[in-house]
């Protein structure tokens, strides 16, 4: 039985740790950012650094459908700024990671022509 994905230069590991994206609006994790993990794989990031980044993509998309009832891929810059300063009171590595993780899937998206802007251009700092 192969493992083998379709994107990521086949990295059969990461494709089996990977939840199925269910279909739909209500869906938080979708096709499009499953291939973003395993777009992120290829291009080399560690696979400890790709688990954490997966991590915060279903927190980041949790919280914009709870807060702003609102898809991954129709947030707007404010609802990214409001999602940021939810950890006001965190650590600057956390905002640090992400800001980082926002702005890496954002440049993928458009990228991928998937949005036509990324929301995160010109982010000022927030600390």
């Amino acid at each position: 039985m192969s493992y083998q994905e379709p994107r990521g230069k086949g990295y059969p590991v990461l494709g089996r740790l990977l939840p199925t994206p269910r279909t739909g609006r209500g869906a938080l994790v979708d096709q499009h950012l499953r291939n973003f993990i395993l777009d992120t794989q290829a291009d080399g990031l560690a696979i400890v650094s790709i688990g954490k980044l997966n991590r915060m993509l279903l927190e980041y998309a949790h919280w914009l459908s709870r807060q702003r009832d609102r898809t991954w891929r129709e947030a707007q810059r404010v609802d990214l700024h409001h999602y940021l300063a939810a950890f006001v009171d965190a650590s600057s590595s956390t905002v640090v990671a992400r800001r980082w993780m926002l702005q890496r899937l954002y440049r993928w998206a458009r990228r991928e022509k998937l949005r036509a802007d990324d929301p995160t251009l010109d982010f000022a700092p927030f600390r």
